[in-house]
């Protein structure tokens, strides 16, 4: 749970993957102040679906942490690094942690792709499963546009966002596609 002391500022602990509870609590008995989000996973099984808690983000958990006094955190059983730009460690803003705190407490959160505008994406649900293309934002809806770059033309359908997850990331404001890739267009 999260404590509302606002001694020090929240960072992200990546630790192992499946681990995240057991760390926090080692965490916790090492005086940390820690906040691991979950939600309720359906896992299937050969004969049943069993519901079990699992993290929001799986492999991370957030901690304040006084960057003066970090050997305590390093030494500990699952942890791995602070997340870090560079060689510094990345605050989390509070306004964040208390919106995930809001939304793990709903009951109602999930796991989803980060998805941004110049995402690739794969269609992997519908009659257009398998079809790659490029994340935007077109109109409030969402697109997937279909390119033939030969001829500098495309055509778009509306698609929902749960039909796609993300393949990899284009660099630069060209962004230009592979030869018989589609675009997937969404909005905002």
């Amino acid at each position: 749970m999260i404590n509302t002391s606002k001694k020090h500022p929240w960072y992200a602990v990546r630790v192992r993957t499946g681990s995240e509870l057991r760390t926090a609590v080692c965490l916790t008995d090492r005086e940390f102040d820690t906040f691991v989000p979950t939600w309720i996973e359906p896992r299937l099984y050969s004969d049943r679906i069993k519901k079990v808690q699992a993290a929001l983000f799986p492999g991370y958990i957030f901690s304040r942490l006084n960057l003066e006094n970090l050997l305590p955190l390093l030494t500990t059983p699952g942890v791995d690094h602070i997340v870090s730009t560079g060689h510094t460690p990345t605050q989390i803003a509070e306004s964040e942690i208390d919106s995930i705190s809001k939304l793990a407490g709903s009951g109602s959160g999930e796991p989803w792709p980060y998805l941004e505008s110049g995402d690739r994406v794969e269609v992997i649900h519908g009659s257009f499963t398998g079809v790659e293309g490029v994340l935007v934002n077109a109109k409030g809806k969402d697109r997937l546009v279909l390119s033939v770059h030969s001829l500098q033309r495309s055509i778009s359908v509306e698609i929902s966002r749960h039909w796609v997850r993300p393949k990899a990331r284009f660099a630069g404001p060209n962004r230009k596609l592979p030869s018989g890739t589609a675009l997937i267009a969404l909005s905002a």
